[in-house]
């Protein structure tokens, strides 16, 4: 059963055909279709539970555990390492720029999350071009540095040439604001 929900996630196509993505990032992120304002289908992706592994359990803990200010260029070149070469090469370059201390600290997180981050451009781009035919627009819900990934891992792309950002600054994930909508909209439905 298809639900409409461009009203709760604030965002509102243009047109009754438009037809777009709403990345909603997290441990597991999701990826949620909507056509002519109802949900057509859904993608999800480990993202934050493998940034949080290699933050955690892995050498590369001490790229990823500082704190920065800021992203560059280098997400893309992550990603773009990430689809060369695959994702565990991608990320041994990852190591051997901290080793040999290649790049500033920005360089080398940017990398990170571009490598990291590579699969839900890649998983994104395939549905927007072979299943959800049509959708060339893709809007990140969540925090300015969620959107500022993804506006540089998209830079370049032919499929998606839109990006939109929705602000979650909820203490409540839209993920589960949209689960709690979704079970209110069953027990009206009956």
């Amino acid at each position: 059963h298809q639900r409409h929900i461009s009203a709760y996630v604030h965002f509102e196509p243009t047109r009754e055909n438009e037809a777009a993505a709403l990345v909603f990032p997290g441990s597991h992120t999701h990826t949620i279709y909507i056509e002519k304002g109802y949900i057509s289908g859904i993608l999800s992706n480990f993202t934050g539970e493998i940034f949080h592994a290699f933050r955690t359990e892995t050498i590369l803990a001490s790229i990823l555990n500082r704190d920065t200010e800021g992203l560059n260029e280098m997400v893309a070149e992550g990603a773009r390492c990430a689809e060369k070469y695959g994702f565990n090469r991608a990320m041994y370059i990852a190591h051997g720029m901290n080793i040999f201390n290649e790049g500033s600290e920005i360089d080398r997180i940017s990398f990170c999350e571009g490598v990291i981050n590579s699969g839900m451009k890649k998983s994104i781009e395939f549905y927007c071009k072979n299943k959800w035919k049509g959708c060339s627009t893709v809007a990140v819900v969540g925090d300015e540095r969620t959107y500022h990934i993804y506006k540089l891992l998209f830079a370049e792309s032919r499929i998606v040439n839109d990006l939109t950002y929705i602000k979650n600054d909820d203490v409540m994930p839209y993920t589960v604001k949209g689960l709690v909508k979704l079970l209110e909209t069953k027990d009206v439905a009956g």
